[in-house]
């Protein structure tokens, strides 16, 4: 809980330090995303879907910095611990603190603006364990690994698509859908 509250801090001390940064702010939105687990995390882990929220900050006319939040959910996969055990089911909750930029192939206007790009930044995760009569057998929660994020997706008006592969304790390809507004 003590990381949560101190991540929270140091976001708000680096918006309320920056008076100027609201009038800065070039654009906002947000996206559904339907996680894939990969690597050996994809041994335990079943397709997740969450959401996650940005604010992008235009640098230059096509490089731009984006700050995100989000939370993914992901069912695991069914395991059997045992012989003398019955099935167990894992699941996984990821929240994604990231920074990034996204640099824009082509310039602004009214159609497909491809981009590239990436996130850097922390990812909170908990797992939780059941047996197969739904009782709790234990959990792990708020344990934190920095990761990144590489990048590609485009904008068509309000409309942002964007596919990322997540590098960090638990790997996973994200596909995001949603709608972004403010200046593009």
């Amino acid at each position: 809980m003590k990381k949560y509250i101190a991540i929270v801090a140091a976001v708000l001390c680096l918006f309320a330090s920056q008076n100027g940064m609201a009038r800065e702010i070039s654009g906002y939105g947000a996206r559904g995303i339907i996680a894939l687990p990969s690597g050996n995390f994809g041994d335990f882990a079943g397709t997740g879907i969450g959401g996650v929220g940005t604010l992008l900050y235009e640098f230059e006319d096509n490089l731009v910095f984006s700050g995100s939040v989000g939370f993914i959910s992901m069912g695991g996969k069914t395991r059997t611990a045992s012989v003398f055990f019955s099935d167990w089911d894992y699941s996984y909750k990821i929240i994604p603190i990231t920074t990034g930029a996204r640099y824009y192939l082509k310039p602004e206007g009214d159609g497909l603006r491809p981009y590239v790009g990436g996130d850097i930044g922390y990812y909170i995760y908990s797992v939780s364990v059941e047996d197969a009569n739904g009782v709790s057998v234990g959990s792990v929660s708020g344990t934190s690994n920095f990761g990144i994020a590489p990048a590609v997706g485009f904008q068509m008006g309000i409309l942002d698509v964007q596919a990322n592969y997540s590098l960090a304790d638990f790997n996973y390809l994200g596909l995001s859908v949603g709608v972004m507004l403010g200046k593009k």
